[in-house]
């Protein structure tokens, strides 16, 4: 016997709104995790030197780290 998929018996998607902040928290996680994977280079393989790539990493870091 096939069971029915019928998504308005399904209680995770029946929503009668569309919350907006909670697209907008993910999008900003997805954006910090591609931020961070592309200054991890200069942060994790420093080279004892204070150059801009570094300093941009160790920014990003920072401000990227904790929310994600």
């Amino acid at each position: 016997m096939k069971q029915s998929k019928d998504i308005s018996i399904n209680p995770l998607f029946h929503h009668k709104e569309h919350i907006l902040w909670i697209d907008v928290l993910n999008i900003t996680a997805t954006l910090g995790v591609v931020l961070l994977h592309c200054s991890n280079g200069p942060v994790h393989n420093w080279d004892g030197s204070f150059n801009v790539a570094y300093v941009w990493g160790m920014f990003t870091h920072t401000i990227a780290l904790c929310p994600v």
